[in-house]
């Protein structure tokens, strides 16, 4: 993906982030699948070089 990102691209990175949040907050993943998901969802959005 490019640097910049477009409206869809933003509202689905925060939508994963919310979901992911809501898995851990719950108990439904632990704290290591919790960041390593974060990490995937905002490197997939906002791309590796940042």
């Amino acid at each position: 993906m490019s640097v910049s990102c477009t409206k869809e691209q933003i509202q689905r990175e925060a939508w994963l982030l919310y979901f992911n949040r809501v898995l851990y907050e719950k108990g439904v993943i632990g704290e290591q699948e919790y960041r390593r998901m974060k990490a995937k969802i905002t490197a997939e959005t906002r791309g590796r070089g940042r």
